[in-house]
């Protein structure tokens, strides 16, 4: 009897291990990825030449001077250590309030001073809304046009069809405002997402000092209408309701995971990653724990997904009498971020997935068929020409990583609607400091500061986990684990910098508190100094 005892309790044993282990490498791993980033950023800075009526998007790749980065960063690093030494003579509800101020008041300030139209991709989305409010379905869903090639953008057209009926508006400005009301939010649950990982309360006061500072990127970002900002608070909710349930193990955390993670991937699907790392995370948590909560609260996840976009779809279908089961397959994307490029960057966007599905008369399986061929070509090119391959992934990573303002003010410019809108034209080109902030001085100087945010960043980040990864903290390891699956998807799929914006944001509170580490060993250092 006694036996059997001893070989049931060694069964759990092994699975936590097997849980430390995996959350002790998906640290590791992500602290080596971030510290590269973070020393690519010393030496590499990619920049795209914009002006106030063209947004370039071609990457342009620029040596930096080491030293001089190596003294901004420096500079940098003190200014925050002065910040840190005052933190404690703050206080944290007025500090928590002051970040959120100053990150609405920015936003507001700007989208509304710019009134940003929606051009590309953004256009078609907010046109999809507008007509769904017209109930003028054919010109979107018709074999060819925008929504029956992309039916992935449906949650967010639905989104913006409910907005409109809401607010009785067509304008993308309160869509614009709604942005920043997120991205306020999404600071403030990613301040609670950092006391649940990291208890010491001045990591989590330099934490918010940090996300002040990302209200910038958030601020030229919110003109920015196509599901990322909204889709980003509602992963954040999930990842935070998450962490709770995993320190109280509470059922009802889950029930708000899951409908947050499933509306996040309604409006913007490549919040699957989210996803995927909060369904990982849990079973590491049964490995450790084997409740039947976390079975209860792992399918609950997978079933609200699952009906949430069938429910919207079939909702959608059965309203409107067309199919939603068209449109451009994932095959065809995944052949675009290898493909060879055109006039962008490796890995950027070309045409061919519409090139493709026009082939196949908009055909999904068709047009899937020719994909998969294109595919094995490419895939066989890339490993028979290894120097080549070498290249086009070094290039599609930098231009993914080393943009250091993630093309936010890209999302700023005004480009070729100033050529279409005489009115608007005249507005932006008689504003003096919109001009210098998108493509001036004023944008040089945003560069040359989010430059050294970003080395900063990344570099303190890899310290925290390169220090913590040895607790083989399944809560540690969640945020990491996004970080790795957004980093692993966009080597194989389309890329931009501004894709990866939300993956750089999660590393904050990691940031914080490496760099808390690194100022509490100064601090001792300085003392033991004093003390002889």
């Amino acid at each position: 009897m006694k036996e059997k005892i001893d070989n049931k309790l060694s069964i759990p044993t092994n699975f936590q291990k097997i849980q430390k282990l995996s959350s002790s490498a998906i640290m590791i791993v992500v602290g080596a990825i971030v510290a590269v980033i973070g020393i690519l950023a010393i030496i590499i800075t990619v920049y795209f030449n914009v002006t106030i009526n063209f947004a370039n998007e071609k990457c342009e790749f620029r040596i930096d001077n080491i030293f001089l980065n190596i003294l901004f960063s420096c500079i940098g690093l003190t200014l925050l250590y002065g910040v840190y030494k005052l933190l404690p003579k703050i206080n944290k509800k007025i500090l928590l309030i002051i970040v959120l101020a100053v990150s609405l008041c920015f936003g507001i300030w700007w989208v509304n001073r710019i009134e940003f139209k929606p051009i590309s991709d953004q256009s078609m989305v907010v046109y999809c809304g507008e007509k769904f409010v017209e109930n003028d379905l054919p010109t979107i869903l018709n074999p060819g046009e925008y929504l029956n090639r992309n039916p992935h953008q449906l949650g967010f057209c639905v989104y913006i069809m409910t907005v409109f009926r809401l607010f009785n508006t067509r304008s993308p400005l309160v869509l614009q405002i709604l942005n920043v009301i997120y991205s306020a939010v999404s600071a403030l649950t990613l301040y609670l997402i950092c006391k649940e990982i990291f208890k010491e309360d001045i990591v989590h006061r330099l934490c918010l000092i940090l996300i002040a500072f990302f209200s910038i990127y958030w601020a030229f970002f919110s003109t920015h209408v196509y599901g990322n900002i909204p889709g980003l608070m509602f992963g954040l909710i999930a990842f935070l309701f998450t962490l709770k349930f995993i320190e109280s193990n509470k059922v009802y955390n889950l029930v708000i995971t899951a409908v947050a993670i499933s509306v996040a991937y309604l409006l913007k699907t490549n919040y699957e990653i989210f996803a995927v790392a909060i369904l990982i995370i849990l079973f590491l948590h049964f490995l450790q724990a084997f409740t039947k909560q976390t079975i209860a609260g792992i399918l609950l996840v997978l079933v609200c997904m699952f009906s949430f976009k069938t429910y919207v779809y079939k909702h959608v279908e059965n309203g409107t009498g067309y199919s939603l089961s068209e449109g451009v397959p994932m095959m065809a994307y995944i052949y675009m971020g290898i493909a060879e490029p055109v006039t962008l960057t490796p890995g950027w966007y070309t045409a061919d997935v519409e090139k493709i599905y026009n082939e196949s008369n908009y055909n999904r399986i068709v047009s899937g068929e020719i994909a998969k061929d294109l595919l094995k070509d490419r895939v066989w090119f890339l490993l028979t020409n290894p120097v080549y391959t070498w290249d086009f992934f070094t290039s599609k990573l930098q231009t993914t990583w080393l943009n250091p303002t993630f093309q936010v003010f890209w999302c700023s410019t005004p480009s070729i609607i100033l050529d279409l809108d005489a009115v608007y034209n005249q507005r932006i080109m008689s504003d003096n400091l919109v001009q210098s902030m998108v493509c001036g001085d004023i944008y040089k100087a945003f560069e040359r500061i989010m430059d050294v945010f970003q080395m900063i960043t990344f570099l303190s980040a890899s310290v925290a986990l390169i220090m913590t990864f040895k607790e083989g903290s399944i809560k540690k390891a969640l945020l990491p684990l996004a970080f790795l699956g957004g980093f692993l998807f966009h080597i194989i799929w389309e890329t931009k910098a501004i894709y990866v914006i939300q993956y750089f944001y999660i590393m904050i509170p990691f940031s914080a508190y490496g760099l808390c580490k690194m100022f509490q060993i100064i601090d001792k250092k300085v003392l033991n100094k004093w003390k002889v």
